[in-house]
């Protein structure tokens, strides 16, 4: 028979004067996933508690949110059961905290609303920081401070800028490669990376101070790589009297 919204009711088999309770979805908010600079996975669950269901993610920088994803809403289904669902939010600011909830909408007008939940994109990946003066150690090695504010993995050279016997320039204007060396930094936590120099750098370090290039090309836990370049001294270590 019919019900309130004078439509006819599911239950096909139900007698004359039966009127069909519809219910109202059921929505819970899951913590987001695949949380990046700029990107990030919204997870909920859904069940339509028998009426033809439709969801979205509401996100935003407040609880005004302002962003529904995806569009135009989809459909869960008209069944009684609970849905796992998900949907990727792009283009998001780094380092930026997100509230976000899922909505379910059944056929009938109820609407039901998830928690409120918030996650924070990780910081842009911005390189890594390189001291201008170097130590060398009574070990010959190059005693570099490196510090980044994302973990990140990857490899520093130290190069001269005079190459030959002589320090003067080669003929095919290469310069001169003092050592190298491979590292990891835990975010925001300076490490200090020991860089064994070849026998052309130490040669020269007994001079006294030494000028070189130090280049860091490293990458983060999302891919994103970055080189960085700086003009630096290396400082021969003081001699004990």
């Amino acid at each position: 028979g019919p019900y309130g919204f004078g439509d006819p009711s599911p239950d096909a088999t139900g007698a004359p004067g039966v009127i069909t309770k519809i219910q109202a979805p059921s929505a819970t908010t899951a913590a987001a996933t695949a949380v990046t600079p700029t990107s990030a996975t919204l997870n909920g669950s859904v069940n339509p508690n028998g009426s033809a269901t439709v969801y979205q993610f509401q996100l935003g920088t407040t609880t005004a949110y302002g962003t529904t994803i995806p569009v135009p809403a989809a459909s869960v289904g008209s069944d009684s059961t609970d849905h796992a669902l998900s949907a990727v939010a792009s283009g998001l600011a780094p380092n930026t905290t997100y509230h976000y909830r899922i909505v379910a909408s059944n056929q009938v007008g109820f609407e039901t609303a998830g928690a409120d939940m918030t996650f924070t994109t990780a910081p842009q990946f911005a390189g890594v920081k390189i001291p201008r003066k170097i130590k060398v150690n009574k070990k010959g090695k190059a005693l570099v401070k490196l510090v980044s504010q994302v973990a990140c993995k990857g490899r520093l050279v130290l190069t001269g800028s005079k190459g030959g016997k002589k320090g003067k320039a080669s003929a095919k204007g290469r310069k001169p490669k003092f050592g190298s060396a491979s590292f990891s930094l835990a975010a925001g936590k300076a490490k200090v990376v020991r860089v064994p120099l070849k026998a052309r750098a130490l040669k020269l370090l007994k001079k006294g101070k030494l000028k070189a290039t130090a280049t860091v090309t490293a990458t983060d836990a999302f891919g994103a790589s970055k080189t960085t370049v700086r003009k630096v001294v290396l400082v021969p270590a003081k001699k004990r009297r």
